[in-house]
């Protein structure tokens, strides 16, 4: 009898062990998953920047050209008007 108890006793406890061990394993995974999710979100949020940056130095050639060619068209009105 006392050999079944003490099987059942060790039987308890690698359960309780075992049990620790998956706990670390899901804690671990859980890690991982998190640290995956914050490079994502670091690599959009770059993503996000760069392309901010391309939109604003887009837009800013597009206005010193509407500038440049606004000018040029009132240079040409007043020429026209000085003729007449």
């Amino acid at each position: 009898m006392r050999v079944k108890l003490h099987k059942k006793r060790l039987l308890t406890d690698a359960g309780r062990d075992g049990s620790r061990g998956i706990y670390l394993i899901a804690f671990f995974g859980a890690c991982v998953v998190g640290i995956f999710w914050l490079a994502a979100l670091n690599m959009l949020g770059n993503a996000e920047r760069s392309a901010i940056a391309a939109g604003l130095s887009s837009a800013e050639s597009i206005a010193t050209i509407f500038e440049h060619r606004t000018v040029r068209a009132l240079r040409d009105a007043d020429r026209t008007a000085l003729l007449i």
